[in-house]
């Protein structure tokens, strides 16, 4: 689902946030993490033919992704606004460095990113047992 490009370009981002919460750049580090989850959210609307030119087709796709998901909670979704609503809240004072919303959105992109690769693994595994 997610080529290895997109993956070293997700991670790319995430590394830009890391470096930018470092430097004490809250706006621009919340900016890299939500390009993070569009670049990652993207890619798998992409592989699967879903709109995903706005914010709202974005969810949509988070939304999907979350119903495959064995896991009851919804992570994802509560992941999807924290990492949305991140630059918003530094603009309006919301947001300090080091209060965890930092860390929580670069663990939910990675945990996306991790889901996906499982994902992908079912679908291989289930290609290659109908190959059969």
């Amino acid at each position: 689902m997610i080529t290895s490009e997109q993956t070293k370009k997700t991670q790319e981002y995430l590394a830009a946030a890391d470096r930018e919460f470092a430097a004490r750049n809250p706006l621009s580090a919340t900016e890299r993490l939500w390009d993070a989850v569009v670049c990652t959210l993207s890619a798998v609307a992409e592989y699967n033919g879903w709109p995903h030119s706005n914010r709202d087709e974005l969810y949509d796709v988070a939304v999907r992704l979350n119903d495959l998901d064995d896991d009851a909670d919804e992570p994802l979704l509560s992941g999807f606004s924290s990492v949305g609503g991140g630059p918003d809240r530094v603009r309006f004072g919301l947001f300090a460095i080091g209060d965890g919303r930092d860390e929580d959105a670069c663990m939910i992109t990675k945990w996306v990113i991790g889901m996906i690769r499982d994902l992908d693994a079912r679908h291989d595994d289930v290609a290659a047992k109908s190959a059969r």
